[in-house]
């Protein structure tokens, strides 16, 4: 059996940059960037008033002067003549500065008695008010980096410079695969003893937040021959999942799949509670190294193997520098149960409250308790030898909502 921090050091070891592709702006919410943007030009464009306000020379804008007003800038207009000595020109936010002032007086700091006059009153410093060109962002500066991801702020950014298309990595795409007889698609009618697949839309909805593409393969059957043929069906992607039919069960064929089609896997059991049934393997394929991640059948055990393995290997795929999940540290406000033994990724939910991080135990940390697991928001990380930890005690916390990635190795306090 291997540590969690040997396994992903396994899963890990060899992850091939995905391809580069050309990308719309309005559809690279959540991609990542394959190579740095840097600026063709200044922002602002030009010095900017940051006020509704009169653009004048600070010498003259002292505390009861009175300067005769002259013009008017508006937002995207240009003046058409500098201020000179004792004027004023009345100028909106995002108004180019115009050429003579050297401050921005703004309208509540003055009286305008007239149309054509205007009194000071606070005195102007050089620079008041004045956004100066190229304050944000230079030409030829970075404003965002390779692995970065495109987020609403950055994708402000990238429209700022006129950016209509952006260089992505492509998404991997990547198999889904359930298995067993007694997994049945949706809407289909169940039997005594039958269940419906779960795992399958859970994993493609996670796949998708990873920044991945799923493709259904659909569920194999408990028969040999079926469960080759999926198997060899997925191998044609980036990567395959498939889950259940990993474990010591009689009807388990999924490693019995493997051995027809001659692969090796790299390893077979996680010393980890719940998920201990992982197997990982790097699949020679029409001339590509193919992952395949064998999640267990729970389906917890299948996403928190997801979430731990699969997820940084989608982000390391993608180019991201930051492919774990951080960590926090949380107040549980309840005690947390469970046997000693393995290194253990309970079920919480986590509350930010102004007080601090607060987490609050599932009802049941079974690893088929899905419904427990939709109720939480966060996995309590506890060492193996732990078996209680008191209500009021600081627990380590990984957050399962959110952006998928944000450190830059995992976490783990063993």
């Amino acid at each position: 059996m291997i540590s969690i921090r040997d396994a992903l050091s396994a899963i890990l070891a060899d992850v091939p940059k995905g391809p580069d592709e050309r990308v719309r702006l309005d559809r690279s919410r959540g991609r990542v960037l394959a190579a740095d943007v840097v600026s063709p030009l200044d922002l602002p464009h030009a010095d900017q008033s940051a006020m509704d306000g009169f653009a004048v020379r600070a010498d003259d804008a002292v505390d009861g002067a009175a300067l005769r007003v002259v013009g008017t800038v508006a937002a995207g207009a240009v003046a058409v003549r500098p201020v000179g000595p004792g004027e004023a020109m009345a100028i909106m936010t995002g108004g180019w500065v115009p050429d003579g002032a050297d401050a921005v007086v703004m309208v509540e700091h003055v009286d305008r008695p007239t149309d054509e006059r205007v009194v000071v009153r606070r005195t102007a410093r050089r620079g008041d008010a004045i956004r100066r060109r190229g304050e944000d962002v230079a030409a030829g500066a970075i404003v965002i980096r390779a692995g970065e991801t495109v987020d609403p702020s950055r994708m402000g950014a990238l429209a700022a410079i006129g950016g209509r298309a952006v260089t992505c990595v492509a998404r991997p795409r990547i198999g889904v695969l359930s298995t067993g007889d007694e997994v049945r698609p949706l809407g289909a009618r169940l039997k005594p003893g039958q269940l419906w697949n779960s795992n399958g839309p859970a994993l493609a909805a996670a796949i998708r937040e990873a920044g991945g593409l799923p493709v259904n393969l659909g569920i194999a059957p408990d028969d040999l021959a079926l469960t080759v043929a999926a198997v060899r069906r997925g191998l044609s992607f980036d990567a395959l999942v498939t889950t259940g039919g990993v474990s010591v069960g009689a009807y388990d064929v999924v490693k019995e799949a493997q051995r027809e089609l001659g692969i090796a896997m790299n390893f077979w059991r996680v010393d980890m509670k719940p998920g201990k049934p992982l197997a990982f393997g790097v699949v020679p394929h029409e001339g590509r190294r193919v992952p395949w991640f064998g999640l267990p059948g729970n389906p917890v055990s299948a996403l928190v193997n997801f979430v731990q393995f699969t997820s940084p290997w989608i982000r390391s795929w993608l180019g991201d520098p930051l492919p774990y999940r951080p960590v926090v540290r949380a107040q549980l406000r309840a005690d947390l149960v469970d046997a000693a033994g393995r290194p253990k990724l309970l079920r919480v939910r986590l509350e930010a409250t102004s007080e601090g991080l607060f987490a609050w135990p599932a009802s049941t940390q079974s690893s088929g308790a899905i419904g427990a697991m939709a109720a939480c928001n966060a996995l309590a990380l506890v060492p193996g030898p732990v078996a209680r930890v008191p209500k009021g005690e600081w627990v380590v916390v990984q957050p399962l909502t959110g952006e998928p990635r944000g450190a830059s190795a995992p976490g783990y306090p063993w």
